[in-house]
């Protein structure tokens, strides 16, 4: 008769097991990952001679220290004058030269051609990086 109760309870046992398999992998996980957590904290000095010569010696211990910015500047602030030659510049379809710019290329000794017109020479002020 105590053979069939203990029979019983190792079946149920072994049911309860077989229905909380993942609980009970999860729970034993957590319980050694503390357990090392632990060990590790309480015996570090012990192991400290083990896991020295497996870190390199040529690795810095600590990063550098890197001076601060302490202005930043505009890379658009610089301005340049470039002077700019005149030169036959060709107009988009359809447009047509002006009266006065026929005349000017003429006394020049230019002649345009229908859709170009001059461009006066100047100075042009630009943004450099």
């Amino acid at each position: 008769m105590a053979t069939s109760s203990l029979k019983q309870k190792t079946h149920k046992v072994k049911e309860w097991v077989t229905e909380h398999k993942m609980e009970i992998i999860i729970c034993g996980g957590i319980i050694v990952c503390v357990g090392v957590g632990i060990l590790g904290y309480r015996h570090f000095n012990s192991v400290k001679p083990i896991i020295n010569p497996i870190i390199p010696s040529t690795l810095p211990r600590s990063m550098p220290k890197i001076d601060s910015v302490n202005h930043v500047t505009d890379s658009y602030e610089a301005i340049r004058e470039v002077a700019r030659q005149g030169h036959i510049r060709v107009l988009p379809n359809g447009w047509l030269a002006s009266a006065s710019k026929i005349l000017q290329a003429k006394e020049v000794g230019i002649d345009l051609n229908v859709g170009e017109t001059l461009v006066d020479s100047c100075t042009v002020k630009l943004k450099c990086a």
